[in-house]
């Protein structure tokens, strides 16, 4: 696998990028830190 050629790294980079990005947006909006923080008051736009 590692004599692969640049370019098919490179390819499976993008592509886990953007298979990666929706994953993170939503479990940031959905996840149970950010529900508890509402919860308690805190402004749901800190990290």
């Amino acid at each position: 696998m590692a004599t692969l050629p640049a370019d098919t790294w490179l390819r499976l980079a993008a592509w886990m990028a953007i298979g990666l990005a929706p994953y993170v947006v939503w479990g940031r909006r959905h996840g149970a830190l950010r529900a508890a923080r509402v919860a308690d008051g805190a402004p749901a736009s800190r990290t």
